[in-house]
């Protein structure tokens, strides 16, 4: 099928890269503009690729763009290793990427996959985004915590894990109340098999 692509880009170099290396010998209607082009009149797109680039300030264009073109998918071609571009973009309304210099087969997927409705993007793209939302695993105990947990799971009483760790027997009932809560067990049956099922016990604290 014959798509109407407008590419908008300022860098000579990008605007050859797709023209000759990616949608030569194909059937697809190309419109070149300039990034900075004020007018965007005249165009029915299918689809549109934005060169996204700090040093000529695309974010700023990319909102004007796209209150003309509203329903229209966006793709920016960008440098994966700027990450903070890629956040930057998302926020004006950027619809997926495409990394440059990929190839023409990369290419022509994204097209087809960003007019079925999908967000494309490389795994290297999908990886730094999803990362954004993941926080380090916090270990459940605290040191003094996992202490109380092993004595406990090796079946000590409270008085003699107190003289163990130099503690009064309040302070243990404290650290045990929180660990039963932390790891979700209610007797000490249930912290013995959490203890048993965990290779590596020692690690449950921060």
């Amino acid at each position: 099928m014959i798509r109407n692509i407008l590419i908008a880009s300022s860098d000579q170099k990008a605007r050859f890269y797709l023209q000759q290396d990616i949608f030569k010998n194909t059937t697809h209607n190309l419109h070149f503009i300039d990034i900075k082009d004020r007018s965007l009149t005249g165009f029915s797109p299918d689809i549109i690729f934005i060169d996204l680039d700090k040093r000529t300030n695309t974010l700023s264009h990319i909102s004007k763009i796209k209150s003309v073109f509203l329903y229209i998918p966006i793709i920016g071609i960008l440098d994966p290793s700027d990450t903070s571009l890629i956040f930057s973009s998302l926020k004006v309304g950027i619809t997926g990427f495409l990394e440059k210099n990929a190839s023409k087969k990369v290419l022509i997927w994204t097209l087809d996959f960003a007019l079925s409705g999908g967000t494309p993007m490389s795994k290297r793209i999908a990886k730094c985004i999803l990362s954004s939302f993941q926080f380090p695993q916090q270990p459940l105990l605290s040191q003094r915590e996992n202490e109380v947990f092993q004595l406990l799971a090796n079946k000590k009483s409270y008085i003699e894990i107190a003289n163990d760790l130099s503690l009064s027997i309040n302070t243990i009932k404290t650290h045990t109340k929180h660990i039963y809560d932390k790891l979700q067990v209610q007797s000490k049956s249930e912290l013995s098999k959490r203890y048993q099922n965990s290779s590596f016990p020692n690690n449950l604290y921060y």
